[in-house]
């Protein structure tokens, strides 16, 4: 179970000046003018940009919408009657299999062949013995969003052989239905190929060779983003970047490009404590993801803001795009209150 995070006078410290321990705050500027005003010293007049370009209060309620959307996608999936499950979605809706690109079932098939509960299961079981997954339920440990749609992070939880198959769900959303589904598979997880998580998936040696490949690309992906945050120096992370990548992230704005590049130059410059934490990285034909903590460091105090960043990346393994998922608990517990 993750530790839940601590704050986010993460990346806000010294735009609100920040002296609270963890878990306790500090409330910041009224306004996007004062907040970029409390940036600069009282002896210049230079202007600085603000980082955040949304307001803590509209992101708050947008972030919160979308997961309880998350949530309530999770709990349908557990209701052995499929019309919860399916009105969430909109017509024509799908999954993307996260191994094989060219599987994409439609909603009310997920649900059969997922969803349910126990008895659901037990009974595409019986009908389809080699196509069901013998399973509890699906366990939720965190629900996120953004202005797009929702994130969750869970597991489902598995009877035979008896362990759980560790899963981000992406819910790109629009008039207040899911789009389509994505499902992104814990690295660590996946590592027990082919022997334990491919017998539980009924996986085609095919199919083993497309996972073995995405963790692959996963921990080099990965290995090289954790580095080149570690380095602080603005070029070296510029290098994980397309020319044209873009950043869906309600709190800045959603920069791409050369907005993008500096925006993280000026995270750099305002912010020398702040750093990224991987805490689980997960893989799919769509590209990585991960549970991420953000983490800045303000006198004595250490504040943490758990996130889920998803990657689109090119044949060069560049970042085309990303998209950040909050957690609405994070967004205002630091104090920062519009």
């Amino acid at each position: 179970m993750l530790v839940r995070c601590l704050v986010i006078c993460v990346v806000l410290a010294a735009m609100v000046g920040c002296s609270a321990t963890a878990g306790e705050g500090t409330r910041a500027p009224d306004s996007t003018a004062e907040a970029a005003s409390s940036i600069v010293s009282t002896t210049t007049t230079v202007e600085v940009e603000p980082l955040f370009a949304v307001s803590a209060a509209e992101v708050e309620a947008v972030v919160a919408e979308r997961s309880s959307f998350g949530i309530a996608v999770n709990d349908a999936f557990n209701d052995p009657d499929a019309s919860a499950f399916v009105s969430l979605f909109q017509q024509g809706a799908y999954f993307t299999d996260p191994v094989n690109p060219s599987m994409r079932p439609d909603v009310a098939f997920m649900h059969e062949l997922y969803g349910g509960g126990e008895v659901g299961s037990l009974a595409l079981a019986e009908a389809h013995p080699t196509r069901a997954l013998p399973h509890g339920a699906w366990d939720l440990d965190l629900a996120l969003g953004n202005q797009h749609g929702a994130a969750t992070v869970g597991s489902i939880q598995v009877s035979d052989p008896p362990g759980s198959l560790r899963v981000i769900r992406q819910l790109p959303v629009s008039e207040g239905k899911a789009e389509r589904g994505q499902h992104y598979f814990e690295i660590e997880m996946l590592r027990s190929f082919p022997d334990e998580i491919a017998a539980v998936l009924y996986l085609s040696p095919a199919d083993v060779e497309r996972v073995t490949a995405q963790v692959a690309i996963a921990d080099e992906f990965m290995a090289a983003y954790e580095s080149a945050w570690a380095t602080r120096d603005l070029e070296t992370i510029a290098r994980l970047y397309d020319r044209d990548a873009s950043r869906s992230d309600y709190l800045i704005g959603s920069p791409s490009g050369d907005s993008l590049i500096d925006w993280i130059r000026r995270l750099l410059d305002q912010h020398p404590g702040f750093g990224i934490v991987i805490d689980a990285a997960y893989a799919s034909n769509g590209g990585p993801a991960a549970l991420v903590q953000w983490q800045d460091v303000a006198g004595e105090a250490l504040c943490s803001m758990t996130v889920v960043t998803i990657w689109d990346l090119d044949p060069d393994g560049l970042i085309t795009h990303e998209s950040i998922y909050y957690d609405p608990t994070d967004v205002l517990e630091c104090g920062w209150d519009s």
